[in-house]
């Protein structure tokens, strides 16, 4: 997935992420830019590490997110973006 996002072929630094299943080190890595959908950030550093998911590819941190406008509509299961 990284990869394919444009990730440098290295990790930058790692970093210990905590939450309330835990915590893990995570790799970091540079995009040079990540759409989702239409919604596009320019350069970006993210945290990748293995968990399981029952679908999808991520998840979007307040990084990527404070960049837009966004809603949830619970019921369509769909999350909207659009420009600040």
């Amino acid at each position: 997935m990284l990869e394919a996002a444009g990730a440098i072929r290295r990790p930058r630094t790692t970093v210990v992420l905590r939450g309330v299943t835990g915590q893990v080190t995570a790799d970091v890595y540079e995009l040079n830019s990540l759409e989702v959908g239409d919604a596009k950030v320019g350069r970006l550093n993210v945290a990748a590490h293995e968990i399981e998911m029952v679908e999808g590819d991520g998840l979007l941190g307040r990084d990527f997110l404070d960049q837009f406008n966004w809603s949830v509509d619970n019921v369509a299961g769909r999350v909207t973006l659009s420009t600040k």
